[in-house]
């Protein structure tokens, strides 16, 4: 959103590995899409909802070169236990191209736990309403532990941290069984929905596509979207596409919770 006064352009640095790599890619050797990919994949949406880390702000950000059509923002912040703190719907006014618009600025509460959960949704109706559709959606997970940066010290690839973030609440979350049932197969398309049907929070799910139970990861895959969370008792459709023929497409369902 500060494109115009701060920046003077953008560069995707460290795409792909030449070779067997575990850091500095957004796929892989393998052709193997990492959680950075999916990150770019959601930050460069069109259409965008957001949230400032440098003053808690919420945006909504146009990056189209047309006007948009009056949108939903909704904000709902949960202590670590699931706690609603906040839960409100903010309309959009149409905005303009190429434009950005602060819906408001998070307040701050006394009574939030050190780990917390932040979601915000872009969606073209009210919630309650059945016809309304997800434009954007954002998950964060925060922290009151704020990171400090040592600016005085920053040289031309780094600034150093004296203090970090502390997320070590989220090694403390319950396991989860997660379900992934195939709904449709095309061609070289199969579309799964993910449930989390229990009343604990699915965190961080990665989903995985092989060839059969005990078969080897698909690669090439493209998920429309990947390393995601799930309140409790929802759903999410997912979808993958292969550039071969697959004859028994295996989804695996790999949740942080149940990271021992």
């Amino acid at each position: 959103r500060n494109k115009y006064t701060s920046s003077t352009g953008v560069i995707q640095w460290m795409l792909n590995n030449p070779f067997p790599e575990m850091i500095w890619h957004l796929y892989d050797w393998y052709l193997n899409p990492s959680g950075s990919y999916f990150g770019t994949k959601k930050a460069c949406e069109p259409i965008h909802v957001l949230y400032s880390y440098n003053d808690g702000s919420i945006w909504v950000v146009n990056s189209k070169y047309t006007p948009t059509s009056p949108l939903f923002a909704s904000v709902e912040l949960f202590n670590f236990d699931l706690t609603v703190l906040i839960n409100k719907t903010y309309p959009v006014a149409s905005l303009p191209a190429d434009s950005s618009s602060s819906i408001l600025l998070l307040p701050e509460l006394d009574n939030l736990t050190e780990t917390y959960f932040l979601r915000l949704r872009l969606t073209t109706q009210q919630q309650d309403n059945a016809d309304s559709e997800v434009v954007s959606e954002n998950f964060y997970w925060l922290s009151t532990k704020q990171d400090v940066m040592i600016w005085n010290e920053t040289n031309f690839f780094t600034t150093p941290v004296s203090q970090y973030s502390d997320l070590s609440m989220l090694q403390t979350l319950p396991e989860v069984q997660v379900d992934g049932t195939l709904i449709n197969r095309e061609d070289r398309k199969v579309s799964y929905q993910i449930v989390n049907p229990t009343k604990n929070l699915a965190f961080f799910i990665r989903l995985r596509v092989t060839e059969g139970v005990d078969g080897n990861d698909i690669f090439p895959v493209f998920l429309d979207d990947n390393y995601i969370t799930l309140l409790p008792g929802e759903s999410r459709e997912v979808s993958a596409e292969f550039t071969v023929e697959v004859l028994e497409p295996n989804l695996i369902v790999e949740v942080f919770n149940n990271i021992s």
